[in-house]
C-alpha cells in the first residue's frame, strides 16, 4: 500500500539471490513428474522446507545449475517414479531434452540404455518450437511463480529464500497442472509430436522470432 499519487512504491526484496533450478517432465497424456529442484550446496541443508513440498525430487550441485550428475540424478528418480506410479506406462520410453552439456554423460548414457529410456536431444535451435516444455510450460509457470513470489511477500512481510522456496514453488506447481491433460495434449499437438505432424510447426517463428530463455 502506498499513498496516493506516490509514483515511486517500495517492494521488499532480498538482498542476495540464490540460483535455484527446476527440471519439469510431462507426457502427452497429461502425466506430470514431479518437478527436480536443484539447490546449491555440497550437502542437503537443514535449513530448507522441504516438507513444503514432499513430492517434489530435489538435488544439490555445486552452484545451483543443473550439472551432469544433477541430470544423471533426475533420470533415475524419473524412472523409478513412472516405475512405481504409473505402471501403464510402458518401456522404451523417449525423453526429450536440449543439446546442454548436462545431458551429455556416460552414466546417464548407460543407465538409459540399461532401463529402456530413450534420451533424445533436439536440434540446436528446434526447442522453442518443438520442446514441450519450452512451448507450454515455462512461460505460465513463470508467470504464475511471480505471481506466488509477490503473494508470499506481502503475506509474510519478508523476501522469499530458498528457504521457502519449495512451499511456494508447490503453490505454482499446483496451479500450472491444473491444465493437465489439455494443456499437454495441446502443447505436444502444437510441437507435431503427437500425433506426429510436421505440418502442425509454424515454422515461420524460425524467421520472426529468436528462442527465448526462461
Amino acid at each position: 500500500m502506498a499513498e496516493k499519487g506516490q509514483k515511486h512504491v517500495g517492494k521488499i526484496t532480498a538482498a542476495t539471490k540464490d540460483q535455484i533450478t527446476v527440471e519439469c517432465c510431462f507426457n502427452a497424456a497429461g502425466d506430470f513428474c514431479p518437478p527436480y529442484i536443484v539447490f546449491a550446496g555440497k550437502r542437503r541443508s537443514a535449513y530448507i522446507h522441504y516438507e513444503q513440498f514432499l513430492e517434489a525430487f530435489y538435488g544439490k550441485s555445486t552452484n545451483g545449475w543443473m550439472e551432469g550428475l544433477c541430470f544423471y540424478g533426475f533420470i533415475v528418480k524419473l524412472y523409478h517414479w513412472i516405475v512405481t506410479n504409473k505402471p501403464e506406462i510402458k518401456f522404451p520410453i523417449i525423453v526429450l531434452v536440449d543439446g546442454h552439456k548436462s545431458h551429455i554423460l556416460l552414466e546417464t548414457a548407460i543407465f538409459c540404455r540399461d532401463h529402456g529410456i530413450i534420451l533424445f536431444i533436439m536440434l540446436p535451435g528446434a526447442t522453442f518450437l518443438m520442446q514441450p516444455c519450452d512451448v507450454g510450460l515455462n512461460l505460465p509457470l513463470k508467470n504464475v511463480f511471480k505471481r506466488k513470489v509477490t503473494d508470499f511477500m506481502v503475506t509474510h512481510y519478508q523476501p522469499l529464500t530458498r528457504k521457502d522456496f519449495p512451499g511456494v514453488f508447490k503453490a505454482t506447481w499446483d496451479e500450472v497442472k491444473q491444465g493437465g491433460i489439455a494443456m499437454a495434449e495441446n502443447t505436444f499437438r502444437i510441437c507435431g509430436l503427437y500425433p506426429v505432424n510436421a505440418e502442425a510447426i509454424d515454422y515461420e517463428r524460425l524467421l520472426t522470432e529468436r528462442p527465448k530463455r526462461y
